[in-house]
């Protein structure tokens, strides 16, 4: 399955400017591949439940929670992971939770003038409201009054890479070490944004690796990031192309 650290070496060669002479950094990598995996991250939740087949890719990232509500209003900010789209909600009701609707404002406002559609303990409602949502009626007193399941924000991927003591830049995987010795030593000083490599105590002091893999479990949506990379590096291959020259 594609790595990130796959990335930069599938764009290097495709550049055909791989190591010095390169006219994209390391640092315009990662700005590329996070806004690739942005772009990403926004396609798939906009097809979500449109197709199945996207609503299990992104399984992953479905997170449920139960929270404690001590008025009408849980905070989205309160969920873990960062907040991406409200896929349902249940109110508590004595041992179990009902369904909430989810509506917008003004449906609730209508609902509510209706003696007939109006939110009650059994058919209660919830709205997006900020970063907050609303339920109506008010969520029971006590823990875990409402349960909520959300699409979570897939973990931004980059590579990590330092200068060699020849002036070649090495990529490095997931917790992967270096032995400072082997770094150039202005690089050791300066990184790539002007501050000192972070180095352990021990001797010989050794700097980790900051990479951060893709969570994405499908092949098809790393595909998708590494064409979007490529082509903001100026780059359009075929994906059988694309892999055939990342092969390292």
């Amino acid at each position: 399955m594609l790595s990130v650290v796959d990335i930069p070496y599938i764009v290097f060669r495709l550049l055909k400017r791989e190591r010095n002479g390169s006219t994209v950094s390391p640092a315009d990598l990662n700005r590329f591949l996070a806004l690739a995996h942005a772009e990403e991250v926004s396609t798939m939740k906009s097809l979500m439940e449109i197709n199945q087949e996207v609503t299990d890719s992104m399984r992953t990232f479905i997170n449920v929670e139960y929270k404690t509500a001590t008025s009408n209003y849980v905070s989205l900010s309160s969920l873990s992971g960062t907040y991406l789209k409200l896929l349902g909600a249940q109110r508590k009701n004595g041992t179990r939770y009902e369904d909430c609707d989810v509506v917008t404002q003004l449906e609730l406002q209508d609902r509510e003038y209706n003696s007939i559609t109006t939110p009650t303990v059994n058919y209660p409602v919830c709205y997006i409201a900020g970063s907050t949502i609303y339920f109506n009626p008010a969520p029971e007193s006590g823990a875990n009054g409402v349960k909520i399941s959300y699409l979570r924000q897939p973990t931004v991927p980059q590579v990590d890479a330092y200068i060699n003591t020849q002036g070649e830049i090495v990529w490095l995987g997931v917790n992967d070490t270096v032995i400072s010795s082997l770094i150039e030593a202005n690089f050791l000083l300066y990184g790539w944004d002007g501050t000192p490599l972070p180095l352990t105590d021990d001797s010989p002091d050794f700097y980790t690796s900051t990479t951060v893999e893709f969570e994405w479990p499908d092949e098809v949506n790393r595909i998708n990031i590494l064409k979007r990379v490529l082509v903001m590096c100026g780059v359009t291959v075929p994906d059988d192309l694309a892999i055939q020259y990342g092969t390292r």
